[in-house]
């Protein structure tokens, strides 16, 4: 009798959504080198809007600003959910960096558009950026800045070989307006 019915619907729906997340990931995982996966019609904001629904509810409560430029809406062809787990990483270093370095007013921005020759994404934070020293070295298998207990070093690592290897894109870090920004680009 100490919850209201409107708080505890809304819960089971978050822990409904996150737990139908898992299993699809789980899925994922499964088949990560499964040569028969074929590719699906999406667009980059229908994967961008879907990894925003599982993470809404805790970036909440975090104090975090999390704002979309959506430039594309085109369809093109890849594996949505690999995409979304890509995004779902990213947004998870974004929050750590955010929380870590102590920033007043945290704020990440993720960007989609389209050119001539590309479809592409952004995700960026205004953490303080990535030490040049160290750029390259985070794609890196078992390279982490986390404390050993937060951090594998497999995130951004996974992250490449799925844009790169499984999807035929680009990925890449630069630093910009005060912070790290991660893009994620397809050949057209």
């Amino acid at each position: 009798g100490t919850f209201e019915d409107e708080t505890c619907r809304k819960n089971i729906e978050i822990i409904n959504r996150q737990a139908g997340h898992l299993a699809v990931t789980m899925d994922d995982f499964r088949d990560f080198f499964t040569v028969t996966k074929e590719k699906e019609e999406t667009s980059l904001e229908e994967v961008v809007n879907t990894a925003l629904m599982i993470v809404r509810d805790f970036t909440k409560s975090s104090n975090m600003t999390i704002q979309t430029e959506f430039n594309s809406g085109e369809k093109f062809s890849s594996y949505p959910n690999e995409l979304k787990q890509v995004l779902l990483n990213l947004l998870k270093n974004a929050e750590d960096a955010l929380s870590e370095k102590g920033v007043a007013e945290p704020r990440i921005t993720i960007k989609t558009d389209s050119s001539d020759e590309e479809h592409y994404f952004e995700v960026c934070d205004n953490a303080g950026g990535v030490p040049e020293e160290i750029s390259e070295k985070i794609f890196h298998a078992y390279f982490s800045t986390k404390p050993q207990k937060k951090g594998s070093g497999l995130g951004l690592y996974m992250s490449r070989m799925i844009i790169e290897d499984h999807c035929g894109g680009r990925f890449s870090v630069r630093n910009e307006n005060g912070g790290a920004c991660f893009r994620a680009a397809f050949s057209k």
